[in-house]
């Protein structure tokens, strides 16, 4: 009998690659000082509550690390999802939004 839960589309080798090094240098020291709104679970910045969306740079590496993503675009996807649950909770604090942007604009310009 075959395994219905058996995934038979991952992303490739060279997207997994890409996604993974991009992860990392987003995860690097050197950023800490725009990234440290998602480095540390999500929950611990912001109020949490049951059935609310949660993504940060911990729960991308997770779902790469578990090959959850078949194509880097949802990788790219979670990603932003991070940055757009966000800003309801940063947007009017001017640091936070400002280090929220840059970092986002990073990514932007490391996707391309």
């Amino acid at each position: 009998m075959a395994d219905l839960n058996y995934r038979t589309s991952f992303m490739s080798a060279l997207e997994l690659k890409f996604c993974e090094e991009l992860l990392n240098e987003m995860r690097e020291e050197r950023y800490d000082n725009i990234s440290y709104l998602f480095k540390a679970p999500f929950k611990t910045w912001v109020p949490y509550e049951a059935g609310s969306i949660r993504m940060d740079l911990e729960i991308l590496g997770q779902k790469l690390e578990d090959h959850q993503y078949e194509k880097a675009q949802q990788f790219h996807d979670d990603v932003k999802l991070m940055f757009r649950i966000s800003r309801p909770y940063f947007g009017s604090d001017l640091v936070f939004f400002q280090d929220r942007k840059q970092f986002e604009n990073f990514f932007d310009e490391k996707w391309i």
